[in-house]
């Protein structure tokens, strides 16, 4: 399975460039949402495998992927609010950012019934919890970006000034919310990366040195990951807070790191750029084949060849599916 993500890394680095021009652009964070969304793939996948490899130790970075998610959606809607003013920003919103969101979860949701329904019938998959069939696994990103999208377009409609304040607030108080109804901690422990998205595009041309804001966020980075895994057992529910807001704090420091080497060097190239063009299809569809072919032996026995197939055959449908999009709107 290493040898998967060796191949992978020759792909993003294939015309890697060190010009400190589009910085954060609206193209190259595009193209960062296409190596995050294979390396996502890398990463659920690995949850089912043990093999004690590189591949295998991916498992432990799910949060920081997705913590570059939440970030890259906050920094980009951010963006184009600045770049095209309030009123414009507003003008079909609801309709491009989640009523389309939710039309292509629910076509993909369609298609893993479909899945579910053929294994169930040629007797592949054992009965399950019906709760398992009410949403696509591994899902849960596109309800939690939604409440975000949500929070950012009616913030943008009525707060008048402190905007990023604003966000973090409610962001804090949907944190809040997911730990007082015990979610799994996924749904929370890189939610804070989302307003620190829109707090980096204000501070990312001001920035003069380099070291120390790398030097900083690296003590913080590891302080809050030693008093987690080191001091803290997680024992009552008050260390269950300060252990998922240190994740939280973590994350950003982590995410913070990682876009701004953006700076200097850039994974940008024809691959990235169509990656990045289907990456929420990406996300969506490889939970089906990864069901589908954990269920076919000879495929699942083999860890390289079962990550090449979920990948192929993700990819494959993610064109297909833009492709009849684009057509029906045609």
């Amino acid at each position: 399975m290493d040898l998967l993500i060796i191949i992978f890394l020759m792909i993003i680095i294939y015309k890697a460039s060190f010009s400190r021009e589009e910085y954060m652009s609206k193209e190259y964070c595009n193209c960062l949402r296409g190596i995050f969304s294979i390396i996502i793939v890398f990463v659920h996948i690995s949850y089912g495998r043990n093999e004690f490899t590189l591949f295998d130790s991916l498992k432990f970075f799910g949060q920081f992927i997705v913590g570059c998610f939440f970030f890259l959606s906050g920094f980009g809607l951010y963006l184009q609010y600045k770049n095209k003013g309030k009123k414009e920003f507003s003008k079909g919103y609801l309709e491009k950012r989640v009523f389309l969101l939710l039309k292509k979860y629910f076509e993909i949701y369609l298609l893993y019934l479909v899945v579910i329904f053929i294994l169930r019938l040629i007797g592949y998959m054992p009965s399950q919890n019906i709760q398992s069939f009410f949403i696509i696994p591994k899902s849960w990103f596109i309800f939690i970006i939604i409440v975000l999208y949500i929070n950012f377009y009616f913030s943008v409609k009525y707060v008048k000034s402190n905007l990023i304040i604003w966000i973090t607030i409610q962001t804090i108080l949907l944190y809040l919310f997911l730990l007082i109804i015990d979610a799994s901690d996924y749904y929370y422990v890189s939610l804070f990366a989302f307003p620190s998205g829109m707090l980096f595009y204000e501070i990312k041309d001001k920035l003069k040195n380099d070291f120390l804001y790398f030097f900083i966020l690296f003590i913080i980075f590891v302080f809050s990951e030693y008093v987690q895994f080191v001091l803290l057992n997680e024992t009552n529910i008050f260390e269950k807070i300060i252990k998922s807001f240190l994740q939280n704090v973590g994350v950003v420091s982590c995410v913070f790191i990682i876009f701004r080497i953006g700076k200097y060097i850039k994974f940008k190239n024809n691959i990235t750029k169509f990656l990045g063009s289907i990456s929420l299809e990406i996300y969506l569809i490889h939970p089906i084949y990864e069901i589908l072919f954990q269920r076919i032996e000879i495929i699942n026995n083999n860890s390289f060849l079962y990550g090449v197939m979920v990948l192929a055959f993700t990819i494959l449908t993610s064109i297909f599916y833009n492709k009849k999009n684009i057509n029906f709107r045609r």
